[in-house]
C-alpha cells in the first residue's frame, strides 16, 4: 500500500488499508540501502515475518525499498510501501491500531534507519521490541542493556 499527501481529483479520499480484526506485529524493514548491501537485516526480517506467521499473528512489512526479499508480495501479510520516518510509520500504527489488536512493533532486524524510531515510539505509547532508547552510546552500556531486551510477544 502506498499513501498520497495529494486530495483526489474528484470524489473523496480512499483508505486501501482495511486492518483486519487479527492479533498482529508490525515489522519495520531495512529502508534504502545500496544494491547488495544490508541483505542480513533483509533475511531477520523476513525470518521474523515467517515465525510470526507459525505464531498466529498477522505480520505487517513497512519498508521502502522494492529491491528487497522482505518486500516480495508472499513475505508479510501486509506490506506498506512507505519511508521510514516516525510521521510515516505512527500513521501506520494508528491505522492498524483501528482494528485488531496491535501487539508492537519489531524495530531491531532492520539496522541504523528502523532502530533511530525507538523513541518515537516509545514517545507515542508504542509497545516495540527495541531497548529503552539508550542516554549513553558506551558500548559497555548497550551490551549490557541488550542482555535486558524484551520481545513483543
Amino acid at each position: 500500500m502506498y499513501s498520497t499527501y495529494e486530495a483526489p481529483f474528484a470524489g473523496s479520499f480512499a483508505d486501501e488499508s482495511a486492518p483486519s480484526d487479527k492479533k498482529k506485529v508490525i515489522i519495520l524493514g531495512g529502508g534504502p540501502t545500496a544494491s547488495a548491501m544490508g541483505i542480513e537485516f533483509d533475511y531477520c526480517c523476513c525470518h521474523a515475518c515467517f515465525a510470526l506467521d507459525d505464531a498466529g499473528y498477522e505480520t505487517i512489512m513497512i519498508n521502502c525499498n522494492p529491491e528487497t526479499v522482505s518486500t516480495d508480495y508472499d513475505t508479510a501479510d501486509r506490506l506498506y510501501f512507505e519511508p521510514l520516518t516516525s510521521e510515516d510509520v505512527l500513521e501506520i500504527v494508528a491505522t492498524e491500531r483501528k482494528n485488531g489488536t496491535l501487539h508492537g512493533v519489531i524495530v531491531q532486524f532492520g539496522g541504523q534507519t528502523p532502530l533511530k524510531l525507538a523513541r518515537a515510539l516509545e514517545a507515542a505509547d508504542v509497545r516495540s521490541s527495541a531497548l529503552r532508547p539508550m542516554r549513553s552510546t558506551s558500548p559497555r552500556t548497550a551490551i549490557a542493556s541488550s542482555a535486558c531486551s524484551t520481545s513483543c510477544t
